[in-house]
C-alpha cells in the first residue's frame, strides 16, 4: 500500500523521508545522489555520528546543521569544524542541543585558544542569542565571566535565569529596574523594597502580584502607589474594608472591572460603580434582576462578550435589541442549538460563528449551513470530529491549502491516497502531524529501501549546489575517523592533549 502510494507522490516521500525518518549512513550512501542535503541538515532524527559528517562535510549545509539539536554535540565536534559552523542566532548561539558550560562559551580555555587568537576581533558568539538560551546552565560564576558581554534586557526576561534578591544585588548596576519592578520571581520582601525604593518603578510596583501585599504594607507607601494600577491588582487583600478605607483612592473605573473583589449584591449597591466596567466583569452575580437593573446604562456589546450570564434562549429574546450580535456570534458560553442559529439566522456573524468553539458541531449543523460558513477558518477547525468522510462530504469546500496544514485531522494513507490531486505538498511536508500519524509507525528501513529502489528514477537532486568547492581539500576525509567512529573518543583525544600541554606547554592540533 506504502509502495502503490508513493509511485504517485514520489516527491512528497523524499521530503517527508529527508525531513523526518532516522536516515543511516548506509541507506544515504545506497541512493548518494536522491537527496536534498538542506532536508538532511534539518534532520534531527538522522543517526548523526562524526564519521557521517565528515564524509559529506562538502554536501551538508553548515547554516542549517548548525541549529539543529539532534547532534551528537560536544565540544570536540565544535572545536573541529570551528570555521564551518553558522556562530550566529541562527545557529550555534541558539542551539538548545549544545552542552553547555562556561567552558563552552569562554575562548581562553587551552582547547579554545587558537579559536580566541584567531577570531578575538570578531566574536564568534551572537551574545543576544546567548543572553535568551534556555538551555545554559545558568549561575552567579557564569554570569561573572562575561558580565561585559550579555545583553542585560535579554538576559533578565530568560524563564531559565532564576532570579533572586541575591542575583539582583550581586549586579544591580547592570540590571533595567523597570523590569525588576515588574518580576514576580525573585522573592520580593519589605525589607528589600524599603531598601531600594528609590530607584523602584512604583507604578510597575503597584501592578506587581509578587509583593508581599498587606494593609500594613499598602498604608506604609500610600504616597508612592499608582493607585490606578493598584487598582487592578488581583492580589491585594481585597475586603469591603480595604476598599472603603481607600474609596477615595482607588480609580473606580478600573475597580469595576476587578475580578477579585468580593462582589456580592450589597457591595454593588454601596458604591457608584463604573457600570460600563461592571459589564465585563465575570464574576459579578449575574442575574436577570441585575440585567434589567442596570440595563440603561451597561455597555451592551461588551456585556455581549461577557461569558458568565445566565444565558438562555428566553434572555437573547428579551433584550433581542439591545445585543451586540457580532459579539454574541462570538460567545461561546451561549446555549447553543441549531434551534438558536436557525431563529436568528439573519442576525449573526458567520465569520465569526465559524471560529465559535462553543457551537455543537456536527455533520447536520455544518451541512445546513454550508453556504454561510467561512471555509478558509473551517479547514483548520480544532472542534470539529475529522474523519475520511467529512473530508469527502465538502471537498468543494475546503481551503485545501489551509487544511494541508491542520493539525487535528487524524492523517492516514487512505485521507492522503484519497485527495492526494488536491492537498498542497509544499505545504504538507511541513506538516510534522503528518509524519506522526501517517508514516511514523509504519516505516522502517526495509520498506524505505524498498519504495526507494521503486523510485529512484523518478526523485533525486542529483546536482550539488553552488557552494560545492571542487578542490582537493574541500573533499579531503579525515582518515583518523575510520578508527574513531564515536564523538566521545574525540573528546578523550583533545582532555589527552590538555593534560600534555601542561608539560610541553604545546598542542599538537
Amino acid at each position: 500500500e506504502f509502495v502503490n502510494f508513493f509511485e504517485k507522490c514520489p516527491n512528497l516521500f523524499l521530503f517527508i523521508i529527508s525531513s523526518k525518518y532516522p536516515l543511516s549512513h548506509e541507506i544515504i550512501n545506497m541512493f548518494p545522489d536522491k537527496w536534498n542535503w538542506k532536508t538532511l541538515s534539518a534532520n534531527q532524527n538522522l543517526k548523526w555520528s562524526l564519521y557521517f559528517i565528515e564524509s559529506n562535510k562538502h554536501l551538508l549545509d553548515w547554516e542549517i546543521i548548525s541549529s539543529n539539536s539532534g547532534l551528537n554535540w560536544s565540544k570536540a565536534l565544535i572545536y573541529k569544524y570551528k570555521n564551518n559552523w553558522d556562530w550566529g542566532w541562527l545557529g550555534l548561539s541558539n542551539n538548545e542541543g549544545l552542552p553547555w558550560s562556561i567552558d563552552l562559551i569562554k575562548f581562553n580555555t587551552t582547547i579554545w585558544k587558537s579559536i580566541l587568537e584567531k577570531f578575538k576581533s570578531t566574536e564568534k558568539w551572537d551574545w543576544e542569542s546567548l543572553s535568551q538560551n534556555e538551555s545554559i546552565p545558568w549561575s552567579v560564576k557564569l554570569i561573572k565571566a562575561f558580565k561585559n558581554k550579555w545583553d542585560w534586557n535579554l538576559l533578565i526576561n530568560n524563564p531559565s535565569l532564576k532570579l533572586s534578591i541575591d542575583l539582583v544585588e550581586q549586579f544591580k548596576d547592570n540590571w533595567d529596574w523597570n523590569i525588576i519592578s515588574s518580576n514576580t520571581d525573585i522573592g520580593w520582601t519589605k525589607n528589600f523594597v524599603e531598601k531600594y525604593k528609590n530607584i523602584l518603578n512604583w507604578k510597575l510596583l503597584s501592578q506587581n502580584k509578587a509583593l508581599p501585599w498587606s494593609e500594613e504594607f499598602i498604608q506604609q507607601y500610600i504616597h508612592n502607589w499608582e493607585w490606578q494600577a493598584l487598582s487592578n491588582n488581583s492580589l491585594l487583600p481585597w475586603s469591603d474594608q480595604l476598599i472603603e478605607k481607600y474609596k477615595d483612592n482607588w480609580d473606580w473605573k478600573i475597580l469595576s472591572a476587578n475580578k477579585y473583589l468580593p462582589w456580592s449584591n450589597s457591595l454593588l449597591e454601596k458604591y457608584n460603580w463604573n457600570i460600563s466596567s461592571l459589564s465585563a466583569n465575570t464574576v459579578l452575580p449575574w442575574s436577570e434582576n441585575v440585567i434589567d437593573k442596570y440595563k440603561n446604562k451597561l455597555d451592551w456589546t461588551i456585556l455581549s462578550q461577557n461569558e458568565s450570564l445566565p444565558w438562555s434562549d428566553q434572555l437573547i429574546e428579551n433584550y433581542i435589541d439591545n445585543w451586540d450580535w457580532l459579539s454574541l456570534s462570538s460567545n461561546k458560553k451561549l446555549s447553543w442549538s441549531i434551534k438558536l442559529i436557525d431563529k436568528y439566522n439573519s442576525k449573526w456573524d458567520w465569520q465569526l460563528l465559524s471560529q465559535n468553539e462553543g457551537l455543537p458541531w456536527s455533520d447536520e449543523l455544518i451541512k445546513k449551513y454550508k453556504t454561510k460558513w467561512d471555509w478558509d477558518f473551517f479547514s483548520n477547525n480544532k472542534n470539529f470530529t475529522w474523519y475520511l468522510e467529512l473530508i469527502r462530504t465538502f471537498q468543494d469546500n475546503w481551503n485545501w491549502t489551509i487544511l494541508s496544514n491542520n493539525q487535528y485531522i487524524p492523517w492516514s494513507i487512505d485521507i492522503i491516497k484519497a485527495f492526494h490531486d488536491k492537498l498542497d505538498g509544499k505545504i504538507m511536508i511541513n506538516n510534522s502531524e503528518i509524519w506522526n500519524k501517517a508514516f511514523k509507525n509504519y516505516m522502517n528501513d526495509k520498506l524505505l529501501i524498498e519504495i526507494m529502489e521503486k523510485l529512484k528514477d523518478q526523485i533525486g537532486w542529483s546536482k550539488i549546489d553552488n557552494r560545492t568547492n571542487n578542490n582537493q581539500s574541500y573533499f579531503s576525509f579525515d582518515k583518523s575517523l575510520l578508527i574513531a567512529e564515536p564523538i566521545e573518543l574525540l573528546d578523550n583525544i583533545v582532555e589527552v592533549k590538555k593534560q600534555s600541554k601542561k608539560k610541553s606547554k604545546r598542542i599538537e592540533t
